[in-house]
């Protein structure tokens, strides 16, 4: 039997406001991020690397939640971007797989291609471990599998006679996690995304999991569909909106990140210490050559003493005595044809459009790994 379901001004930065906090939250990230990449580097251990692997999977979603609290803070909406639903999996399985019982099995069907969806990746990954933490929990007493699926679908006459939501001739990401637990019993089914409504024992359920994944569905102009049957387990699947592939831009498919022969010299620009070394240490390893500012005004002087040399410079916002937008403005005015990358922890609308304004060729968001950072340079560089 299946059940469609469907429905349910900014701070200015300073050191006591979210953002400030979250600025700060992301600076510490991003050295982490780094000093595991190249710890990476270092080591052949498989075991050891997929820690390291879950160490910064694990960074990177505490970041996304420091986002999180910062948006609701402000009262914004949520900020979305084209992302491939497949890292998404990848990252809860990892964590499924390290945490649940041994006697709960994971099991993953994906596509060779894409899985393309305009949406926030964090949210999208909260509901998909969600899912699977439901399944868990379904099959607590005896074991059994997981299963996760996902396909690329074109909604047809079946689909959307079924689902009151679902567009014909659209395409929808369809993601099932399906479980050998004990079932919902057709009473509860229309219950389960309820806020508070739980089968389980005090203590061991809020009642909000459901409802949670129900609501960022609905968020992203989606919706669930439900099958079950009792004693023999439960699927849920996720219909969401798919982008055309060309959108997408992969951090890390679009560049070989095991190139290390790259002759340009980059001017890195952060005051952060801790930041700005171990930046400078990873595009080291991949061949550049590398010069370093504390701040913008510091940045001006070196670049115009040496910009025949400079192919990209590298900056963060923000930064005290000149900071980043001011120095692209001037770098700009400087040279037109000047290559330069943002980098934030507080990349949301208004940074943006502040920096696309004055002429920004890329943007990184803190934490950033080794890849992403090789990737944005390669890229910019090479535009």
């Amino acid at each position: 039997m299946n059940h469609s379901y469907s429905e349910l001004n900014d701070w200015k930065v300073s050191v006591h406001s979210p953002s400030g906090i979250a600025h700060d939250l992301n600076n510490v990230l991003t050295p982490v991020v780094l000093g595991m990449e190249i710890i990476k580097l270092k080591i052949t251990d498989e075991s050891l690397l997929q820690r390291i692997n879950t160490i910064i999977s694990t960074v990177k979603r505490g970041s996304g939640l420091i986002s999180q609290v910062l948006s609701f803070a402000r009262g914004s909406h949520d900020e979305r971007m084209p992302i491939n639903i497949k890292y998404n999996i990848d990252e809860v399985v990892k964590i499924a797989r390290e945490t649940f019982s041994k006697e709960i099995d994971v099991e993953v069907d994906l596509p060779t291609y894409d899985l393309i969806v305009n949406a926030n990746s964090t949210q999208i990954h909260q509901i998909i471990l969600n899912l699977c933490i439901n399944a868990r929990d379904a099959m607590e007493s005896k074991g059994g599998i997981i299963k996760i699926e996902a396909r690329l679908i074109v909604a047809d006459e079946s689909l959307v006679q079924n689902y009151i939501d679902a567009k014909l001739g659209a395409s929808y990401v369809a993601i099932t996690i399906s479980d050998q637990g004990c079932g919902i019993p057709p009473e509860h089914r229309d219950k389960v995304f309820e806020p508070f409504f739980t089968t389980k024992e005090v203590g061991k359920g809020t009642g909000i999991g459901l409802t949670t994944v129900f609501s960022i569905v609905n968020r992203h102009e989606g919706f669930i569909g439900l099958a079950s049957e009792v004693n023999v387990g439960t699927s849920f699947t996720i219909y969401l909106p798919s982008e055309n592939q060309n959108t997408f831009e992969s951090s890390l498919s679009s560049i070989e990140i095991a190139e290390r022969h790259n002759p340009e010299t980059i001017l890195l620009v952060d005051d952060e210490d801790l930041i700005r070394t171990i930046a400078e240490d990873v595009l080291l390893a991949y061949g550049y050559t590398v010069i370093t500012a504390t701040n913008g005004a510091e940045a001006l002087k070196l670049y115009l003493e040496k910009k025949d040399e400079i192919a990209l410079v590298l900056t963060d916002v923000m930064m005290p005595i000149m900071n980043g937008i001011d120095l692209i403005a001037k770098l700009n005015s400087i040279n037109p044809n000047i290559k330069t990358i943002g980098a934030s922890g507080l990349m949301h609308s208004e940074t943006t459009r502040k920096l696309q304004a004055v002429g920004v060729s890329g943007l990184l968001v803190k934490p950033y790994s080794a890849e992403q950072l090789i990737n944005a340079v390669r890229e910019i560089i090479d535009k």
